[in-house]
């Protein structure tokens, strides 16, 4: 199956849903967490947003815009560790939890499932910074389709301006 940056939702979402909750996409991070989906979570954990965001949250950035992803619990001093939400390997918050966790970034789609969650929530084509971080992440990986940077920024002039930061002001013509 090969996702392209217009696959519909509901499809990407299909291939995402057999998890069968083995725990091992979230032992070693967690998943990123869009704005829209705070009220969802703080909900199904009947505790307030502000609640949610103090005890579980951090803000991160991703392509140069700003999202959030569950605090996990490092050990040992390793940057790295289990979701906040991962108890004896299952997620506490499965019913509620937020996209990026239900397009199985860990199936044989995975790497194509996080490229399409980052072209369609993360890379903004009217932020040069943004077009510049995607075009550093996909230099040496074979993009989906719709995910060149040249997909991206039609115009060449423009694009090769973004990518030699000659101005960071860029107007579309």
């Amino acid at each position: 199956m090969k996702l392209t940056q217009q696959t519909p939702l509901q499809r990407v979402l299909e291939l995402g849903s057999d998890c069968k909750q083995c725990g091992h996409c979230c032992s070693f991070g967690s998943g990123y967490i869009l704005p829209s989906e705070i009220k969802n979570i703080a909900e199904h954990l009947n505790i307030t947003e502000q609640e949610l965001k103090e005890k579980h949250i951090e803000k991160t950035e991703r392509f140069n815009t700003k999202l959030y992803r569950f605090k996990i619990q490092k050990k040992k001093g390793k940057p790295y560790g289990p979701c906040t939400f991962l108890k004896n390997n299952k997620c506490k918050i499965h019913k509620a939890k937020p996209l990026f966790c239900r397009i199985g970034t860990c199936k044989e789609h995975g790497e194509q499932a996080i490229q399409w969650f980052d072209l369609n929530h993360c890379v903004n084509d009217n932020d040069p910074q943004s077009i510049r971080e995607w075009a550093i992440a996909v230099k040496h990986k074979e993009p989906i389709k719709g995910g060149t940077p040249e997909e991206i920024i039609s115009d060449k002039d423009v694009l090769k301006k973004i990518l030699e930061y000659d101005d960071l002001r860029i107007e579309r013509r």
